[in-house]
């Protein structure tokens, strides 16, 4: 149920952009690209069962061979602990994707939860060596993300500095 409800909200969006946007959710990986090919705005869903959305848009960044990954969430950033359990709970600018590993193993990172990322986004990222920044999803946040201003975190792969 959760794949239909996230396509439900894609198709949402895909509503309110009209034509900029493809006209349906892709349903596979191969569909997006296709349709990212087209030069459209594409709005997705979920893909695979029991696999979370951040897995599916981190799959989706590497199919379309993109330069960048931006992780919009309820948080701005990646905390040194959970924000809404700790008012003194610090944003880092920068983590290393092996800290943020162990950070959502010990946090029991699941599909269908409400965490930053997962471990299929992680291993996705890390073997397509793409730019990640988790921000947040408000639109303003979103613009300047887009524009490349410093906001959220970053995800420091291996080898980066």
């Amino acid at each position: 149920m959760g794949i239909e409800i996230s396509r439900l909200n894609a198709r949402l969006l895909i509503c309110a952009l009209g034509d900029k946007a493809y006209p349906h959710p892709p349903t596979t990986l191969q569909e997006i690209k296709q349709a990212a090919d087209g030069g459209l705005v594409v709005v997705a869903g979920g893909l695979y069962p029991g696999q979370s959305t951040n897995g599916t848009a981190a799959l989706v960044a590497e199919r379309v061979g993109a330069a960048e990954f931006l992780n919009a969430t309820d948080v701005d950033g990646v905390y040194d602990m959970d924000p809404n359990k700790h008012k003194e709970a610090k944003m880092l600018g920068r983590i290393e994707l092996g800290r943020l590993q162990e950070m959502l193993i010990q946090e029991g990172a699941a599909a269908g939860g409400h965490d930053l990322m997962d471990i299929v986004s992680l291993k996705t990222i890390e073997r397509s060596r793409i730019r990640t920044r988790i921000v947040g999803a408000d639109i303003k946040t979103l613009e300047k993300a887009i524009r490349s201003s410093v906001v959220g975190t970053t995800i420091v792969l291996p080898g980066d500095s």
